[in-house]
């Protein structure tokens, strides 16, 4: 009796174990490989996508095993950033991560009425400009990190005014076409008169704008302003526009409030803004939510920290004397 029970379990493990050949034998399915279309909307801001990828291998995306990137660069052009946009939309990429403001909106564009999700940086007042519909629940496929500018930007104003109370005329050059321009504008303008400084205007619509302002300036007659404030608009931002307004201050002793960590570190005097690398960072933690099943309608939009930045080499160049209270103040201290 006992060599017939031992026979039937025998017989029972037997065939369990033909019955799961097949599921041992076949072959595991390949891991999943997410596909992210990068689209930046100027060179200002590799940090932004370097700091996006240095994030995304933390949480174990590597690029080349489960994550492909399709960085596409569209220097300003908006027309470049609508046919890149709608290029990942094709190729059905899992998430569209875009830089600046001209790429959000981009995006925005080419994914309605898809599943795509976006994820932005460097974006600001991403509500008033039309990129989301409210920053706590922004609804449809987008969310990101953005630039508090239309905060802050004031707060520039302030800051060459403590490092110097005689400076209170400052040329402001920008793009009045930059979506953003309208609600920059109203606040550099509203914060100039709350301090009692003036601004000098120049809407320009390319660098020859910009040169050709600065060529009506006599060498040997006083400015009509004492400091140069860079506005966050392509036009005024770009490689040729910047090296012709450093050619410029350098020459005539004026300091630069710098919009990027570039800037500072290129000669501005200072900078208040966001820092690049750590924006790319936050974002690369709202795409991981993402490509692991949230929507972007639920994750609110968040805000980038703000830093100081101030550049001695530039206050010595300058002779100027920066006060002890902004020194310790500031974030980083380049000497």
């Amino acid at each position: 009796m006992r060599g017939k029970t031992a026979w039937i379990i025998f017989a029972g493990l037997l065939l369990v174990g033909i019955l799961m050949l097949p599921a041992c034998s076949a072959p595991a399915s390949p891991p999943q490989v997410f596909h992210v279309g990068i689209l930046m909307g100027a060179e200002l801001f590799e940090s932004v996508v370097d700091g996006f990828k240095q994030r995304m291998t933390d949480y174990g995306y590597i690029e080349g095993e489960n994550i492909t990137y399709t960085v596409k660069q569209a220097y300003g052009d908006p027309n470049a950033m609508r046919d890149f946009a709608e290029a990942f939309v094709a190729d059905n990429v899992d998430l569209i991560f875009t830089v600046t403001n001209g790429a959000a909106l981009a995006a925005r564009r080419a994914t309605e009425n898809t599943d795509v999700p976006v994820v932005f940086a460097i974006v600001l007042a991403p509500k008033e400009t039309g990129i989301v519909d409210d920053l706590r629940h922004p609804g449809g496929n987008l969310t990101g990190v953005r630039n508090p500018l239309e905060i802050f930007i004031g707060k520039r104003l302030e800051f060459l005014q403590k490092i110097n109370p005689a400076y209170r005329r400052v040329w402001m050059p920008y793009d009045p076409d930059y979506p953003t321009a309208p609600v920059m504008l109203s606040r550099v303008r509203e914060d100039a008169a709350i301090l009692g400084m003036s601004l000098v205007e120049t809407p320009v619509k390319n660098t020859d704008d910009l040169a050709a302002y600065l060529q009506t300036l006599p060498e040997d007659e006083p400015l009509p302003f004492d400091a140069i404030i860079i506005m966050p608009d392509l036009v005024v931002q770009n490689s040729t526009s910047w090296a012709v307004i450093k050619q410029f201050a350098n020459a005539r002793k004026i300091p630069i409030i710098a919009n990027t960590i570039r800037q500072f570190e290129d000669g501005a005097l200072f900078g208040y803004f966001i820092e690049n690398n750590n924006t790319g960072q936050t974002a690369a933690r709202m795409a991981q939510q993402i490509l692991s099943g949230i929507s972007p309608a639920d994750l609110p939009v968040e805000t980038a920290d703000v830093f100081l930045f101030v550049n001695m080499n530039a206050a010595n160049a300058l002779g100027i004397t920066i006060p002890a209270n902004i020194l310790h103040q500031a974030d980083t201290i380049l000497r």
